[in-house]
């Protein structure tokens, strides 16, 4: 599952500029960005599976066809995946 945080900060008028990028004290006030936020909340999102994977696998398997999952997601997310897939037992 991939988590997603979303907030918010108030601003004051121009802080920051249009594209947040304007330079004002010898700083970037992009780092009003990096603190003082208010979390709204936290989601997750699933990849879901397509109903043909799974028989797509199997039928690969019969052939006796080694079938390999190349990821660059976390071994907990890779493994649970290959196991809804049925790469892995």
């Amino acid at each position: 599952m991939r988590n997603i945080a979303v907030a918010y900060k108030d601003l004051r008028a121009n802080e920051g500029g249009q594209d947040h990028d304007d330079v004002s004290d010898d700083h970037v006030n992009r780092v009003i960005e990096r603190s003082d936020l208010t979390l709204i909340c936290i989601f997750g999102i699933k990849d879901i599976l397509r109903d043909l994977v799974p028989e797509a696998v199997a039928t690969c398997q019969r052939a006796q066809i080694a079938v390999r999952m190349v990821t660059g997601d976390h071994i907990v997310t890779a493994t649970a995946i290959a196991k809804e897939c049925g790469i892995l037992p």
